[in-house]
């Protein structure tokens, strides 16, 4: 399990504390020899103060990106750890999620499947790794949604190892055309790991999901369904 983006986000706030230190002293170091300048200028040829005026000012923007920029990191920090936080609830639960692919454990997996419609046929087909047929069923005709548990037998009922497979479903209106269906997986979160872009991934069966791809929770075999 990697939670990598909270220590990327302490290092940008490290780095931001760090410019914010820096332009201090700079800015310390400018007005001294701005104040020395200033007690020991020639009464008869004043100096020019555009030019001290135009620092001030850029010096100000400096602090000012700066300060956004830690507010900007906080805040950054702050929604990873509130993502975490999520994720970390999610776990030893069921979730239901959009997708077609899962894994077969012990000779099970449990997907589901929605109509759009009432159909007149529905076909499931487990397909494997590389696309091929391996089992294919009738499945329900009533639209809402379905759940199909897989035992891992193929057509000829052989069992099949353990990886990843996937479900086609297809459906037929009345007039033979297809019927508009969603896919989903079935399974029990495990864990969960950070990616490079600080997104989460939750991991059901080996299967990394968004959580924004979740469609329903619960600790037991019911789900509001696809």
């Amino acid at each position: 399990m990697e939670t990598n983006a909270t220590g990327t986000n302490q290092l940008g706030l490290q780095n931001a504390g760090g410019a914010s230190a820096s332009l201090a002293g700079n800015f310390n170091d400018f007005l001294n020899l701005l104040t020395a300048q200033i007690q020991n200028q020639d009464p008869l040829s004043p100096m020019d103060s555009n030019e001290f005026t135009s620092q001030l000012v850029q010096f100000s923007a400096v602090e000012q990106a700066i300060t956004t920029n830690s507010n900007l990191s906080s805040l950054i920090a702050l929604e990873k750890a509130n993502q975490i936080t999520s994720a970390v609830g999610f776990l030893g639960t069921k979730i239901e999620a959009f997708g077609s692919t899962n894994s077969l454990t012990n000779g099970q997996a449990e997907f589901s499947y929605g109509l759009g419609a009432n159909a007149t046929s529905t076909q499931i087909i487990i397909l494997d790794d590389v696309g091929q047929t391996i089992f294919n069923t009738a499945g329900e005709t009533a639209s809402g949604h379905h759940t199909f548990v897989w035992n891992g037998l193929d057509n000829n009922g052989t069992a099949q190892p353990d990886g990843k497979y996937s479900i086609l479903v297809t459906s037929l209106d009345a007039s033979g055309d297809p019927i508009n269906t969603e896919t989903g997986i079935v399974g029990t979160v495990t864990g969960f790991e950070t990616t490079g872009d600080g997104s989460i991934l939750l991991s059901l069966n080996g299967i990394g999901i968004p959580i924004s791809d979740i469609v329903s929770v619960s600790h037991d075999q019911s789900g509001s369904g696809i």
